[in-house]
């Protein structure tokens, strides 16, 4: 999520050949809103969806503002296509329901997105307002009893928004395994298996404000997309050094997340080949 576009990021990224699909909040007062950018020579812009979380929870106590930005982009050199979802969900700690309802909506649209489009992957990101181990989260890893956890009272309209918004969507965190390859800790065979460790796996922070460190900023990605690198969270001295965020060095209170990721896309190479007795017509390649 950002905020002076026109005058910083839209002609900053332009320059940098980097074409801009913006949706501002819904608050008729506000300047924020979802940024995805793609690299103009890279990719193909498909078609764009733009969803407003306030029209889709009539359960909500309150409006949010809430947009969530889903992009097909179609790679020019080699023919893959992507779906890219931005957003930012509601922000006010107390209010996880509207949360899990919001992620619930966007899974949903998600799941029917992909039946349609058949994307070779998945991205799913953007800053959830929500800790590792909460319900939002475990929503998005389809793992978990939840509406075992709203009858314990962490958020009482799980089975409502489960109900309305079933779709599910199989995606993983690109920073499950920071915590392990930060301290050097071996994974277990069962890692994969173990939702625990999963969530465990995450950085303490990326967000650093007066309130402490918080667990809010996530990129998700589908099974089809290996992650080769992520950028390391600064340290707390560091993040610490002018007492919380915003300071001089980190100019947000959130600090940013990067992966670089690879598609895994397998192809398949149809030749034909004419009657024998055509044979000079044969498109078979000789080495086939």
């Amino acid at each position: 999520e950002v905020d002076f576009l026109s005058v910083f990021y839209k002609p900053s990224l332009e320059r940098l050949g980097y074409s801009v699909i913006f949706q501002k909040k819904t608050f008729f007062f506000s300047f924020e809103g979802c940024l995805i950018a793609y690299k103009k020579t890279m990719f193909k812009e498909g078609e764009i969806l733009y969803l407003e979380l306030d029209k889709v929870l009539p359960a909500a106590t309150e409006k949010c503002g809430n947009v969530a930005t889903f992009v097909e982009l179609k790679s020019l050199q080699h023919g893959f296509t992507l779906a890219v979802v931005n957003t930012h969900l509601f922000y006010k700690p107390e209010a996880e329901d509207i949360r899990f309802g919001q992620i619930s909506f966007i899974l949903n649209k998600l799941a029917e997105w992909e039946g349609k489009k058949k994307p070779n992957g998945t991205l799913l990101c953007g800053d959830l307002n929500a800790f590792p181990k909460s319900i939002p989260i475990r929503r998005i890893y389809n793992s978990g009893n939840l509406p075992e956890l709203a009858r314990e009272g962490h958020s009482p309209k799980v089975n409502q928004y489960l109900g309305e918004y079933p779709g599910k969507v199989t995606l993983k965190s690109a920073y499950e395994k920071y915590q392990y390859k930060l301290k050097g800790i071996p994974l277990e065979a069962d890692f994969e298996s173990d939702l625990e460790a999963r969530l465990g796996g995450h950085p303490n922070y990326t967000c650093y404000g007066n309130e402490g460190e918080e667990m809010l900023d996530y990129i998700f990605h589908s099974e089809t997309i290996s992650v080769t690198k992520i950028l390391k969270i600064p340290e707390e001295k560091l993040v610490k050094l002018e007492t919380a965020l915003p300071s001089t060095i980190f100019p947000s209170d959130h600090l940013r997340i990067e992966a670089i990721i690879q598609i895994n896309v397998q192809y398949c190479l149809l030749y034909t080949s004419p009657s024998p007795r055509d044979a000079t017509l044969s498109r078979m390649p000789s080495s086939a």
